[in-house]
């Protein structure tokens, strides 16, 4: 083999590297299969980007985007929610923010 061929098979390891430990930083999910819901509230107090979404107690994803909207003269706040296929959400559901114990998350 020649250096230039080891030199090209580096740099390409090292991207291939590069790309997967940004895919691992930023949580991606590529490779898992969900969908996208977009709520909105009137007030999402202490809710980031990252919060889990839960249905009946179950981590089923988890808060990917965080937008304001005006409706009417009031602002609204809309979360981008990305949940599992197993996590069934109907059309007319509530949605509810809590806190994950008694001090918060």
């Amino acid at each position: 083999m020649t250096s230039q061929f080891k030199v090209g098979l580096m740099v390409l390891a090292a991207l291939v590297v590069l790309a997967v430990m940004i895919f691992m930083v930023k949580d991606f999910h590529f490779f898992e299969r969900g969908y996208e819901l977009k709520v909105v509230f009137g007030f999402v107090e202490g809710t980031g980007i990252g919060a889990p979404v839960m249905v009946a107690g179950v981590k089923v994803g988890e808060v990917k985007e965080i937008n304001f909207v005006s409706e009417k003269e009031a602002n609204k706040v809309e979360l981008t929610l990305w949940l599992e296929p197993r996590a069934k959400v109907k059309e007319d559901s509530k949605v509810y923010i809590n806190t994950l114990g008694p001090m918060g998350e």
